[in-house]
């Protein structure tokens, strides 16, 4: 019975799953082409895409660019800060933040001058004393104190073959961990000596989990679990592309996965209880009502209703 209720969820239009609502351009936004989510501390839904950024107030969508601030119309990542700045790296490689219901760019915040790279940003890790380490994958990290950038480190991962930096963040044992394609590097300080951690060749992508948590995506198209930067046994499992552009892991244990390729697909225990045909999926993210929100960069928004879980 679930087999046949998971093949007629998920070759149903858009319009006639009642557990799914797409937004568009035809309901207020600037463009079909959505590449990043996030929720930020106050719940609001925020949206980046090729024509700034949009933010959801929980009945309306509010457009902003760079009329309103922003160093570039093209932004591709956003994260928050524990002192709630909402961070933008845009794609001509300069960097903007929200905060108290203004943008801040060069001109009103010239630290930001420092953050001008020539590829853009893609994360950040903030040190328990609220030091940000900003990075790209060229394996550059610029760290800022107190609005000042302090430190510049480039590790050069970028020389190797097929190689890269594509996450960064601390151990338990408050060492940085640096995850490249060649393996996971660990150093008391950024301009310390690297000491190779663990190989682990086939890191493709590393996705953000809780504190010390992180999903790793291979080149078998399998995705493993670390925690504080080992491997989780056994809990890797295969999934159906190496295209994967975000993974969640929700409060009850749902792991969700946006594809470039194939679509939207939701696993419980290792298993595949719903596939859903997205184009083009990019991001994923809760919020605080039991939807699931699903950006795609070709046709717009998805509202998902997590009732849809209960046809299990």
């Amino acid at each position: 019975v679930f087999s046949v209720l998971l093949l007629v969820l998920s070759h149903m239009t858009k319009a006639q799953n009642p557990f799914i609502k797409n937004y568009t351009i035809a309901d207020g936004l600037p463009t079909n082409k959505i590449i990043h989510i996030y929720r930020d501390s106050k719940g609001f839904m925020w949206f980046t895409t090729d024509s700034g950024v949009i933010r959801f107030d929980g009945s309306s969508f509010i457009n902003f660019s760079v009329d309103d601030g922003l160093s570039d119309n093209v932004v591709m990542r956003m994260k928050e800060d524990l002192q709630g700045r909402l961070w933008f790296f845009n794609l001509n490689g300069t960097t903007n933040y929200f905060y108290e219901n203004t943008f801040y760019n060069s001109e009103n915040a010239p630290f930001l001058n420092e953050l001008k790279t020539r590829f853009y940003l893609i994360n950040f890790f903030q040190d328990a004393d609220s030091t940000l380490y900003f990075y790209n994958t060229f394996s550059e990290v610029f760290v800022i104190k107190n609005n000042e950038l302090v430190d510049y480190k480039n590790f050069g991962f970028n020389n190797l073959s097929d190689a890269g930096l594509h996450y960064f963040n601390k151990s338990e044992e408050d060492r940085f961990l640096l995850w490249t394609s060649q393996g996971i590097y660990s150093t008391n300080e950024i301009d310390g000596e690297l000491t190779l951690k663990r190989v682990h060749e086939g890191i493709l992508k590393v996705f953000e989990g809780k504190k010390h948590d992180n999903i790793v995506l291979d080149r078998s198209f399998f995705i493993h679990f670390f925690d504080n930067g080992e491997m989780i046994p056994p809990k890797a499992f295969q999934t159906e592309t190496q295209f994967i552009n975000s993974i969640i892991v929700d409060q009850e244990g749902y792991i969700w996965v946006a594809t470039f390729d194939k679509g939207v697909f939701c696993y419980k225990d290792n298993e595949l209880i719903l596939s859903l045909d997205i184009k083009s999926a990019q991001g994923l993210f809760p919020d605080n009502e039991n939807y699931f929100w699903i950006t795609s960069s070709s046709s717009g928004i998805y509202k998902i209703n997590r009732e849809i879980l209960k046809f299990k």
